[in-house]
């Protein structure tokens, strides 16, 4: 008899389509540009949530980003924006620059701009973990390189802030416009994500 009621709740699907854990969600923002939207390729947040759903610490996963923006604009934007943000985000993911890449700023200029988004973010939530992307374009390779070594003087002059993802060692193998994700692009993108965050 114990036998067989192991055996129904098995392939009970109300069983089965529940998280192997009693612990709550991880909130997850992702902030930056069009990568990080909701786009044709879809995004990389429903990739994490479901690589973590079954393990001790899932994701939810949420975004804050706009479709060709810069960190100038995000500079000009960003403090009004998280002002009408309650959730308490334990961890951040900033892709930027990929726009920047087009007509590259003064090194003084972008690092400036940069800087004042990546500070807010940490003063917005300032016990959050804030990952920042390395940035890939493929028409842009150089200044790609040239601005990817910006982001870790950024970086290494915040002890807040944790160097993530480097695009220019995956993006390309599955990229379908030179410049996003496609939908297999995402999922990889998830993975490249996972070792960093540590769950």
């Amino acid at each position: 008899m114990l036998a067989l009621l192991l055996l129904a709740q098995m392939w009970n699907p109300s069983v089965r389509s529940a998280p192997l854990t009693h612990n709550a969600p991880t909130q997850l923002l992702t902030f930056g540009d069009s990568k990080s939207m909701n786009g044709a390729g879809g995004n990389v947040c429903r990739p994490l949530e479901s690589l973590t759903y079954w393990e001790a610490h899932p994701v939810t996963c949420t975004r804050l980003a706009k479709s060709g923006y810069t960190a100038a604009l995000w500079q000009a934007d960003i403090d009004a924006d998280l002002a009408g943000i309650a959730t308490v985000y334990a961890d951040i993911l900033v892709n930027l620059g990929a726009n920047d890449v087009v007509v590259l700023p003064a090194e003084a200029t972008w690092k400036a701009n940069m800087g004042y988004v990546l500070d807010a973010l940490h003063a917005w939530r300032p016990v959050a973990r804030i990952f920042v992307a390395r940035v890939w374009r493929t028409a842009e390779v150089a200044d790609c390189d040239t601005l990817d070594g910006w982001i870790g003087d950024l970086v290494a002059t915040r002890p807040w802030a944790i160097l993530g993802v480097d695009e220019r060692t995956f993006l390309e193998a599955v990229s379908t416009d030179g410049i996003h994700p496609n939908g297999t692009g995402y999922v990889v993108e998830a993975q490249q994500w996972r070792p960093f965050l540590g769950y």
